[in-house]
């Protein structure tokens, strides 16, 4: 009859001293595996050892013949990129943030430093900013011409032939009429015509733009350096490292000062920017013409019963209406004031400027080259 457990250990206690040597030793000589628990085992969490692929390290943890990225456990948080190329730096987490807003932070937790030498602003989202160049407009120079109408004055009626012609311009002026050429005071008065003066020159006038608003980049890099990946399970010249999460770019990147090309694998492009260097102007305002063609004017006069200045409106003269004035009475010399409210019809031609000239351009801070398997 074979003993029972407890007769063995009670007859020979050397012999469950020699037992749990040799259990000590064998877990020295695995000082990498992870033994775990009978509940955690058929839990599982690998292939065939039951222990939690270590994604870095370059060994089958889980005992599933599978090691690092070949392990199906490491996707999608781990992927295979090449080796670092020759004077680049990296690899690198790249996020955009908005300017002014503040950018992630670069988790040391994970193994992220800060690269603010190559941070700067993205071109993808450049605001051109407002130079407020004018709008252009051309014109008659009001002081190169004068209009000048001729008006009429007569004793009763606009049809008699006596007529006493006077010119009125633009200018508040006395009107002395001599009341004996036409046989006494005139009741009525017609304005007949209206002429130009003056050769008359063509001006441009700028008229006010937009307010200007400097240029700006309306996102910034934010760059951290991540752990270089020393994992297995890649082909020949590539490594096992973790992918960055949002709000970075899901891409392991590298970087170099100035604009440059990309390494063969590193396909997704991006360019950050130290600066602006803005070039641009407005463009003159100016005319196609120098001196206006068909030059006429109109207007209407203006009678006031004052005989020191243009107050006391009496009489509003249009062209070729005979207007009957209120004042009739007087004798001699018949004082009063006028002046003529005109209107200028002349072609000056297109306006021309306005517009912006010159460039804007960014100044290149660095590249950087986000691994994109098949570019």
């Amino acid at each position: 009859m074979s003993p029972r457990p407890s007769d063995w250990r009670s007859r020979c206690p050397r012999c469950l001293a020699l037992a749990s040597l040799a259990l000590a030793l064998a877990a020295c000589a695995l000082p990498d595996r992870q033994f775990i628990s009978d509940s955690e085992f058929d839990q599982g969490g690998g292939g065939g050892g039951g222990s939690r692929e270590n994604c870095t390290n370059g060994v089958d943890d889980d005992f599933d013949t599978k090691i690092d990225c070949a392990d199906p456990d490491c996707s999608p948080a781990f992927t295979c990129v090449p080796e670092l190329p020759a004077g680049w730096d990296g690899p690198i987490a790249l996020s955009q943030a908005k300017a002014g807003a503040a950018p992630p932070r670069c988790d040391a937790a994970i193994g992220y430093q800060p690269v603010t030498k190559y941070e700067g602003g993205l071109k993808l989202n450049l605001n051109a900013g407002e130079l407020g160049c004018p709008n252009c407009s051309c014109a008659l120079d009001p002081k190169s011409a004068q209009c000048i109408g001729k008006v009429e004055y007569r004793r009763n009626s606009c049809t008699e032939v006596n007529s006493l012609p006077l010119e009125v311009g633009a200018a508040c002026a006395p009107m002395p009429i001599t009341t004996s050429q036409i046989g006494g005071p005139p009741t009525v008065a017609q304005l007949v015509s209206t002429y130009v003066k003056g050769a008359g020159s063509c001006q441009v006038t700028e008229i006010k733009g937009p307010n200007p608003q400097a240029p700006s980049f309306t996102d910034q890099a934010r760059l951290c350096k991540a752990p270089l990946p020393a994992g297995g399970g890649c082909e020949r010249a590539f490594a096992c490292g973790a992918v960055p999460k949002p709000p970075f770019l899901e891409e392991l990147c590298i970087v170099k000062v100035g604009e440059q090309a990309c390494p063969l694998g590193f396909g997704d492009k991006h360019l950050t920017y130290s600066g602006l260097a803005d070039q641009r102007s407005c463009q003159a305002c100016s005319c196609s013409r120098t001196s206006p063609a068909a030059l006429s004017c109109s207007g209407q006069i203006q009678e006031y019963s004052s005989a020191v200045s243009c107050t006391g409106p009496m009489a509003q003269l249009d062209l070729n209406v005979c207007e009957r004035l209120t004042d009739g009475s007087g004798s001699g010399q018949f004082n009063r004031h006028a002046q003529l409210k005109a209107t200028f019809k002349a072609d000056c031609g297109a306006p021309s400027g306005g517009g912006v000239t010159g460039s804007l351009t960014a100044v290149v801070a660095s590249t950087i080259c986000c691994y994109a398997p098949g570019q």
